[in-house]
């Protein structure tokens, strides 16, 4: 859920420069800078509401069985 919040909200042209560096770096925080450079928002803020929005969808399910 998270690749697909992240390459939806990135510009394709930049998807295979993102996975490239993910790949190689995958805890380096300037990848957290490119995305905000080249989604032009704030992507921690994107990723985290769709956590959220995800979380409550589990726990509507959980619930509603």
């Amino acid at each position: 859920n998270v690749f697909i919040c992240i390459l939806d909200n990135l510009p394709g042209e930049h998807h295979a420069d993102f996975l490239e560096k993910f790949n190689s770096y995958p805890h380096d925080l300037d990848l957290i800078k490119f995305l905000n450079e080249k989604t032009g928002s704030d992507i921690e803020k994107i990723i985290r509401d769709r956590m959220i929005s995800l979380e409550k969808e589990i726990l509507k399910e959980i619930r509603g069985k």
